[in-house]
């Protein structure tokens, strides 16, 4: 895949082409950590406190015994069952300002976990990829010339294998 015009100096087509490489990395990495949709993720909060709030095993019966005061909390996870299901919309709406909050400030950075999504990071890897095996070819190209270009240290061993 070509990047433009070849020039005259290696050198200067080294430096295109690894701002290039550099612009597709910048954008796999905004890409690399897919979140679920705003909604989704709304709906998986809300979903969350319906689970915790069917866990809760209150049925009446640890009232019913008169040597008992109150139903005995073992662990956290039993306070939690137990707010959820004595007031599962107050704990839905602070999850939800936490989740809007969150997605709020991630803004339009993040990459979700869509087919488009996944689709556009597959067409970017394969561009950088091209970019890496035409940058393989400008070193190569200018060794033959006599000019010794140095690799990058992150350079894609499979363009460097690759190029003939």
């Amino acid at each position: 895949m070509a990047t433009g015009k070849r020039s005259a100096d290696p050198s200067v087509d080294l430096e295109r082409i690894r701002t290039a490489i550099a612009a597709e990395k910048e954008w796999l990495s905004l890409h690399a950590n897919l979140r679920a949709p705003r909604d989704e993720a709304l709906q998986r909060a809300d979903d969350y406190v319906d689970d915790l709030a069917e866990r809760c095993i209150l049925d009446g019966s640890e009232f019913s015994e008169l040597s008992s005061r109150l139903p005995k909390l073992e662990d956290v996870d039993d306070i939690l069952y137990l707010i959820a299901w004595l007031n599962p919309d107050t704990m839905k709406a602070n999850l939800r300002t936490v989740v809007g909050a969150f997605y709020d400030e991630l803004g339009a950075s993040v990459g979700f976990d869509t087919p488009e999504t996944h689709a556009a990071v597959a067409k970017r890897k394969a561009k950088l990829f091209d970019l890496e095996c035409e940058e393989e070819r400008a070193i190569r190209a200018a060794e033959q010339t006599g000019v010794r270009l140095p690799r990058r240290p992150d350079a894609d061993t499979r363009a460097v294998l690759s190029v003939d």
